[in-house]
């Protein structure tokens, strides 16, 4: 409904359904206001990439969304992105989507399956997140704080003991 706010209810649905609009002027109202609008469809479990292809004949859809961690839930695997069952499912929504001229969005949280989405043709891939990115970093900077405390910690006991 992205390209056609604010119509709503009956309204709406005739424009989506049937293409027709209260008027001529509504219908170029409409075009301007939202020419900045995308629409994005998630494809976030297993009845929606098998139902994919009637998905992707509903007019102004723009982008399709891959859920990572919905999808896996929903096809039994919970985020095993690197499970065959889930890249293939990766394959299936690119080649489904490209085919219809629509780009494909997803999330993804480790380098390995980042890579992989691009790998697989993705054209749009968020990356981990600020958070997830940040607590890694923090992990990684207190372990060699640790290790160099503990170095030291080791060395002075020594020293005090062949002193």
């Amino acid at each position: 409904t992205g390209h056609y706010h604010p119509m709503k209810g009956e309204y709406l649905r005739r424009v989506i359904t049937e293409g027709v609009f209260p008027s001529q002027k509504t219908k170029e109202y409409l075009e301007d206001r939202n020419k900045g609008s995308i629409v994005i469809i998630g494809i976030e479990s297993e009845p929606a990439f098998n139902n994919l292809d009637a998905i992707l004949e509903i007019p102004g859809i723009d982008a399709i969304f891959i859920g990572p961690n919905d999808m896996t839930t929903s096809l039994g695997i919970p985020d095993e992105w690197a499970n065959p069952k889930y890249v293939d499912v990766i394959k299936g929504v690119i080649r489904k989507a490209e085919a219809k001229g629509k780009p494909v969005m997803i999330h993804q949280s480790t380098m390995e399956s980042s890579i992989r989405a691009i790998e697989l043709g993705a054209r749009f891939v968020m990356h981990s997140s600020d958070v997830r990115l940040m607590v890694a970093a923090m992990q990684d900077q207190f372990a060699e704080l640790r290790k160099v405390a503990g170095a030291q910690a080791t060395e002075a006991r020594d020293t005090a003991e062949t002193v």
